[in-house]
């Protein structure tokens, strides 16, 4: 096993609970759902921790200077739900490119949202 450090087990944790929330929806179609039926829990929490874990803290930490929303409520959410086509075409594989697009593309989102209060 990797050396993991406390924040990436923090962004495991809220990975993971946000999977979950997906799960618990009983709504198959999504590719969360679909590759946890396909290989199981197990081999998804380790698809979470090598794969989509990264992608959020690149997201992450190209936004969190000016991003003031909750991260474990708003950005991971939001993030698996950007990431979610990525991950259809790719097979669950993501550029750095790409997480930085969507972490881009959550604070812009965020920051309409707050311009139309």
């Amino acid at each position: 096993m990797s050396n993991i450090t406390d924040e990436t087990a923090l962004t495991a944790m809220c990975v993971w609970e946000e999977l979950l929330s997906i799960f618990s929806q009983k709504d198959e179609s999504n590719i969360y759902t679909k590759k946890k039926n396909k290989i199981g829990a197990c081999s998804m929490r380790q698809i979470a921790l090598d794969v989509i874990v990264p992608s959020v803290e690149k997201a992450y930490a190209a936004v969190s200077e000016e991003f003031s929303e909750s991260f474990d409520w708003e950005f991971v959410p939001r993030f698996l739900q950007l990431a979610e086509p990525i991950y259809v075409q790719s097979g669950f594989s993501m550029s750095e490119t790409k997480a930085i697009e969507i972490g881009q593309a959550i604070l812009k989102e965020f920051s309409v949202e707050k311009d139309d209060e």
